[in-house]
């Protein structure tokens, strides 16, 4: 009989990633009582997330786009952790809370690849790093997918191998300026000049 190879044993994907439900379980009594505030959002039963609306558009996020991702969600067939709660898909799929809202974030970032005109791609930029925020939420530490979902704006960055800092004004144009090419990066813009004088 033919032995596995041990690092196909170690290493084998994982598409059974902790559902952020599962990492934190809601009290008891939290489910009965309801609370809403404009400003930290609303409880509902069927909910395990608090849902801030008024919160993610105040950050620019398009109400009929939120109303879009939770529909989506609330819409799956898919397991769930908790039967009863809407946004406890189990996996990274298609209703998953994470899943959706990287999936419409996503849609963003390639709009913001395919834009010519920079201040445009950065608010398209800035616009998929909310959904990104959006995705990661409530933030639990352990939670691989949300955390994942949380670095993604970065992302053109890293491929970059990009070492600049980027004040908050200028991040969206910059963040979109060192995708497209890596000239347009703050740090080899300055290599390049250190290299010419000698």
């Amino acid at each position: 009989m033919a032995q596995a190879n041990l690092s196909e044993i170690l290493f084998k994907p994982s598409f059974k990633h902790r559902e952020t439900s599962t990492l934190i379980r809601r009290a008891p009594h939290a489910r009965s009582a309801t609370m809403h505030s404009p400003l930290e959002g609303d409880t509902a039963n069927n909910w395990y997330r608090m849902l801030n609306r008024l919160l993610w558009a105040w950050r620019g996020v398009d109400a009929v786009e939120i109303v879009e991702v939770l529909s989506r969600i609330a819409a799956s067939a898919a397991e769930h952790s908790d039967e009863r709660l809407l946004d406890t898909v189990v996996g990274y799929r298609n209703g998953n809370w994470i899943y959706e809202w990287v999936h419409q974030g996503m849609q963003w970032q390639q709009r913001a690849l395919e834009q010519q005109d920079p201040l445009l791609a950065g608010k398209h930029w800035l616009r998929a790093a909310n959904f990104y925020s959006i995705a990661g939420y409530p933030h639990l530490k352990g939670d691989e997918l949300a955390e994942q979902a949380e670095v993604l704006p970065t992302a053109p960055m890293r491929k970059r191998r990009c070492c600049c800092r980027i004040s908050s004004r200028s991040w969206s144009s910059r963040l979109t300026a060192a995708a497209r090419s890596p000239a347009s990066c703050i740090c080899r813009s300055r290599a390049r000049r250190r290299s010419r004088r000698c």
